[in-house]
């Protein structure tokens, strides 16, 4: 058999048109790129870990045409935003290891006149049929179907073996709870888990330190380390788990390992829930900031902390999440002006965020 030489330009054409991009204007290591690898991998390798998985996604990315060591970080970023949105599912296997598994496809009504679609099918097969892939808009890690008629587009989605969902029930948030009894019920759930033991240095996320600055949060246990934190600890296989943990003089006395709330939700979800509710109890909330935006129909809104995966599902269902964030900003949403304000009470109630500048 001959051998080819491909030039890599080439490579990266043949991939985008592989992933289902080329008529999107989307190139191979944009997000919508790195988001089409995502499911694309998983699609024939699930089910395996969330490591396992976007290890497989930087292989095959490295070393083409503008990728960068910085992009490793995107990629794994994108993975939680997968499955936050339910492409993907990150569960407990027979093996007790959590891993990623493949959603089934899925529908959700967002607006008058378009849907979310969600899923991954095996084998890299394509979520729909033709006429409705050509209906789909993609944006970074959401897939859109906008048409005239809804009625016929969704018997067309169900006759293709998709699920309905209402948006209560794809966002799937938590009954609204003061911050304290979060704190209180997740302590009380500490006091009767796991013993703790030496883990080596693993990163806790600091409740002194500042929220708008969620990087900057992160630091290695220290000797002198006394209270309750979140922290990854690491695992033989696969990537290290979120847990809740009581540390006394720098060292782990309990481990808690999340989630405990919802075996359908990821730790990450349930360790930024519990963090916002530990802030916000200590007098501290988490905080977003409102901009102008170019048009004067809507607002620009600032996160500097991780939205839990509902959370996230609930902004998505209104906002569209901007490619850049400004001022500091882990990430940024453009929400109809309209909206804004039920979008704000939301995260107020449940994830008690006050805005920047204004004192609770």
């Amino acid at each position: 058999m001959d051998v080819v030489v491909v030039d890599p330009e080439d490579l990266v054409q043949a991939a985008t048109t592989a992933l289902g991009l080329a008529d999107s204007g989307a190139d191979l290591l944009s997000p919508e790129g790195i988001a089409a690898s995502l499911r694309r991998a998983a699609s024939f390798l699930a089910p395996l870990s969330k490591r396992a998985l976007r290890n497989a996604v930087i292989e095959v990315l490295d070393g083409l045409p503008g990728w960068h060591d910085d992009m490793r970080e995107g990629v794994a970023t994108m993975l939680d935003a997968l499955l936050a949105y339910h492409d993907l599912l990150e569960l407990e296997g027979e093996d007790g290891v959590r891993q990623v598994f493949l959603a089934p496809p899925a529908f959700v009504p967002r607006g008058a006149n378009s849907f979310f679609v969600m899923g991954v099918r095996p084998d890299g097969s394509p979520l729909l049929e033709a006429e409705l892939q050509a209906a789909m808009t993609v944006e970074g890690h959401v897939r859109t179907i906008t048409v005239d008629d809804v009625a016929d587009i969704a018997e067309s989605l169900r006759q293709q073996g998709f699920l309905e969902l209402q948006p209560t029930e794809w966002v799937a948030a938590p009954r609204s709870r003061v911050a304290e009894d979060v704190v209180a019920d997740f302590d009380l759930r500490l006091t009767g888990a796991m013993a703790g033991g030496d883990l080596g240095l693993v990163p806790l996320l600091d409740p002194e330190s500042p929220v708008t600055y969620y990087r900057g949060r992160w630091r290695a246990l220290k000797s002198g380390d006394t209270g309750r934190f979140i922290l990854r600890r690491p695992q033989a296989f696969g990537s290290p788990l979120w847990c809740y943990t009581q540390v006394v003089s720098g060292e782990i006395v309990h481990v808690l390992d999340l989630p405990v709330l919802n075996p359908l939700g990821t730790g990450s979800d349930e360790a930024w829930y519990l963090q916002a509710a530990i802030d916000a109890a200590s007098g501290k909330a988490q905080q977003y900031r409102l901009e102008a935006a170019a048009t004067p129909d809507s607002r620009i809104v600032h996160f500097y902390s991780p939205l839990p995966g509902w959370a996230q599902r609930y902004v998505d269902l209104v906002g569209i999440r901007l490619l850049r964030s400004g001022g500091g900003a882990l990430f940024s949403y453009q929400l109809a002006t309209t909206d804004t304000a039920s979008v704000l009470q939301f995260l107020e109630e449940n994830l008690w965020m006050s805005e920047q500048g204004v004192r609770a």
